[in-house]
């Protein structure tokens, strides 16, 4: 029974922590790591965890699309191929984030997929405590998979 008490009274003190935290800390935006599946490594850009992604102003909005460039462009430096999954994007801003590929060169490929259920709810309970608020999230998305860059050297004869 103390345990169970425990766990409501962290429960309900994680929201103002959090928000505290989110508020003092640095904000990232968007954070790049590397995912080995299939023995291929993947730069894979995800937005940071401390993020608080509600209540987006013009000014907020305009914040994430420059840090998801940024983080897109770092990623695309390693030359490995890239991945990048959302619930949020609409196809505006799929078209939007993937205007930077075209100048580099390298292919990718936008795929509407479907977002497991433990996942969407895993996703309402991480809103639910860490902003307090109820969101729902939608049953697809979108993945960008950016292929691999090619070092194919123009042969001049």
């Amino acid at each position: 029974m103390i345990f169970f008490l425990f766990l409501i009274l962290a429960l309900i003190l994680y929201c103002p922590c959090f928000t505290l935290q989110s508020v003092i800390g640095r904000q990232k935006g968007f954070e790049v790591f590397t995912l080995r599946h299939r023995g291929r490594r993947w730069r894979v850009i995800h937005l940071a965890v401390r993020e608080r992604v509600g209540r987006m102003t013009r000014r907020r909005v305009r914040f994430y699309h420059d840090t998801f460039l940024r983080a897109l462009g770092e990623a695309l430096q390693s030359g490995e191929p890239v991945l990048f999954r959302s619930h949020l994007m609409r196809p505006a801003q799929v078209r939007l984030a993937c205007r930077p590929l075209m100048d580099t060169g390298r292919s990718y490929r936008v795929v509407v997929v479907n977002i497991p259920r433990y996942e969407r709810q895993m996703m309402t309970l991480q809103m639910l405590i860490q902003e307090w608020r109820f969101i729902r999230v939608p049953e697809q998305g979108v993945m960008v998979v950016v292929s691999p860059q090619q070092n194919n050297p123009v042969s001049r004869g």
